[in-house]
């Protein structure tokens, strides 16, 4: 069966010391990605030579899914913390947060900047 409408644009946010949690998560959804129903973009995607900040711009601004993969590494990233996902919480775009490794700062004890935004954990609790 051909699908008809366009797929979904995802947005990796991530601290680069986690490049392997982001590829793993990119591995389960390969086969959403195959069918078609989404594509998925990242900073490793970005050509050599290319002005990376407004590539990443340009697609933070394009996608459809912003999946904000926040470890510590994620929040002592300046960029990662700042700039993308500052960018991110100011977007219309559809925000999805996962804690991909034990932080300090607990779900329930949110950074400021998430403090608008309604999470849930794996369990379904909130």
């Amino acid at each position: 069966m051909e699908r008809k409408s366009s797929p979904i644009e995802l947005f990796y946010c991530y601290a680069r010391k986690d490049r392997v949690l982001r590829d793993e998560l990119d591995m389960h959804l390969a086969g959403l990605r195959r069918t078609g129903l989404i594509t998925a973009w990242y900073d490793g995607a970005i050509s050599p030579g290319t002005a990376w900040q407004k590539e990443i711009e340009t697609h933070l601004n394009t996608a459809h899914v912003i999946l904000l993969l926040v470890s510590p590494d994620f929040i002592s990233s300046d960029y990662c913390y700042s700039k993308e996902m500052g960018r991110a919480i100011l977007s219309q775009q559809c925000l999805c947060i996962l804690w991909q490794r034990e932080c300090s700062t607990q779900p329930w004890e949110v950074p400021r900047s998430f403090s608008s935004i309604r999470a849930s954990l794996a369990d379904g609790s909130q």
